[in-house]
């Protein structure tokens, strides 16, 4: 299908993996793929990096999906196995994640963001959080790969947005342990990560009921979830950087688009998001971030989190 002459006018190396279909879904995927490849490509977000193509591969033995890739740039939260995350960071991810939920629920038919761990969510240089795989492909595998950490309803029946919000919040109590998901499961596979984690009790709270098994007891949506955490961050205190807005701003999508200023809301204007340093970053590290975006200025926050000054 790909021969020498395509890859050399893209530009770019990819990657082609072959995964062999279940019997049951050969032809139901096979209808509906046209649809996913067309609502892939039309997903507008800065956090989705969707496939580059899907394609059937029929051999008299059996029917495979060839899931064609570009190789990710951004690195993937491996390192932080190991690590726990400040509170602050795991938010932020979080946020990134839920607007990521948001344009793939928006699609017709609605996307889901797959599995979420370590491996296939990424942060860049400028803070952007990605998501590197979605679409749950491997729910039609001949041999779907079980994940701890996922209730068994994630790997059967019909799918709906409220069981990508579960997936987001399993990675978020992963991250702030600094374990994976298979170290905070019981034997009997259900959550016990309050003991691996200091958090305030209206985020315990939050993920805890994001976490149930019941999906009719999550938020039914990826923004029901993003407003249930605005609440519980801004009501109680948890005071996350959200974004940073100067004259240029206002200069810039303000008056330079003939907006008016008395009605346009600061969200309209504000650079989004907001790349955060510690208050004990090395300045050469500060300075080499400040580079890579580029950026004239970075948030500093304290060990809590806590918006501390400005660089």
């Amino acid at each position: 299908v790909y021969a020498a002459s395509d890859l050399q006018r893209a530009g770019r190396p990819v990657t082609v993996t072959r995964m062999p279909l279940h019997p049951e879904w050969v032809e139901p995927v096979r209808t509906m793929l046209p649809r996913w490849s067309s609502e892939l490509n039309r997903v507008d977000s800065p956090h989705v990096d969707a496939f580059r193509d899907l394609l059937m591969v029929d051999t008299p033995t059996d029917h495979s999906l060839a899931i064609v890739r570009a190789p990710e740039q951004t690195p993937d939260l491996s390192a932080s196995l190991g690590r726990p995350m400040a509170l602050h960071r795991v938010l932020h991810i979080v946020r990134g994640l839920l607007s990521a939920l948001e344009a793939l629920h928006a699609a017709h038919p609605a996307l889901s963001s797959g599995p979420l761990d370590r491996a296939r969510v990424g942060v860049d240089a400028s803070g952007r959080v990605r998501v590197f795989e979605v679409a749950d492909l491997e729910r039609y595998s001949a041999s779907p790969p079980h994940r701890f950490g996922e209730p068994p309803e994630l790997r059967a029946g019909v799918w709906r947005p409220a069981r990508d919000v579960h997936r987001v919040a399993a990675l978020a109590v992963c991250l702030l342990s600094g374990r994976a998901a298979a170290h905070l499961t019981d034997p009997r596979g259900s959550w016990d990560w309050e003991r691996h984690t200091e958090l305030q009790p209206q985020l315990a709270d939050l993920f805890s009921r994001w976490l149930v098994r019941d999906p009719d007891l999550r938020p039914q949506t990826a923004m029901e979830a993003r407003r249930e955490l605005d609440a519980a961050t801004q009501e109680h205190g948890v005071a996350v950087p959200l974004g940073v807005v100067t004259d240029r701003d206002v200069a810039l999508r303000c008056v330079a688009e003939d907006r008016d200023p008395d009605t346009t809301p600061i969200a309209a204007v504000m650079t989004s998001p907001v790349l955060c340093v510690s208050e004990s970053t090395p300045i050469e590290e500060a300075l080499r971030r400040m580079a890579a975006i580029p950026a004239r200025r970075l948030a500093v926050t304290d060990e809590a989190g806590q918006l501390a000054g400005i660089l």
